[in-house]
């Protein structure tokens, strides 16, 4: 099996997935639905994810870790630029709010999937995840 293979495959899980959970919110969202869109079997998804948790884990860790990654990176500049001095409440909130912002304005397709998904997430709380 090649890494090509194996990343695509993974990649397929977690667009499915990410579609389906978006659309259906998680307790709603069925691994079988998913398994089918992706065009792999169930064993591949616990083999790669270990369970439905995991799958959603992975699906938030693959678009919210970048938004992190970016909101961190502000917070260094505005450091850097601060010279040891206190950051203003201003760039605190910058740091936070520019990432999710540029984000929101953004138009290709996988971002309204993650806008869905947000929305799922913050309206539909799941008690299988503990949100």
């Amino acid at each position: 099996m090649s890494k090509t293979s194996k990343a695509d495959r993974q990649t397929r899980i977690l667009d499915a997935a990410e579609n389906a959970f978006a659309g259906l919110g998680f307790d709603g969202a069925s691994l079988r639905a998913i398994v089918r869109e992706a065009k792999v079997n169930l064993a591949t998804v616990y083999y790669y994810f270990n369970s439905k948790e995991g799958l959603m884990e992975a699906v938030l860790k693959r678009r919210f870790d970048p938004l992190k990654a970016e909101h961190l990176e502000l917070i260094r500049r505005f450091e850097q630029e601060a010279h040891g001095q206190p950051l203003a409440l201003e760039q605190i909130v910058e740091a936070m709010v520019l990432p999710p912002l540029r984000l929101a304005v953004c138009a290709s397709t996988h971002v309204a999937v993650v806008r869905r998904l947000i929305g799922r997430i913050v309206l539909e709380p799941s008690r299988s995840l503990g949100t």
